[in-house]
């Protein structure tokens, strides 16, 4: 659930961070469109780590 949270934050911050550019230079930058590109790995790197730290974290417990 925290990067469910943690992406819809970014996703709110990144359409005001887009809203001000379009009112003050009047285009979208081309890079925004990749930002997928960026974010997908991140996520899934981010979700294996959790799952891995989970994982160790219980077999440890006895």
């Amino acid at each position: 659930m925290p990067l469910g949270s943690a992406l819809f934050h970014a996703a709110v911050s990144s359409l005001v961070l887009i809203l001000a550019q379009l009112v003050v230079l009047g285009s979208v930058p081309w890079t925004f469109w990749m930002l997928p590109l960026v974010l997908l790995p991140l996520m899934v790197l981010t979700m294996g780590i959790s799952w891995l730290l989970a994982s160790l974290e219980s077999s440890c417990a006895i």
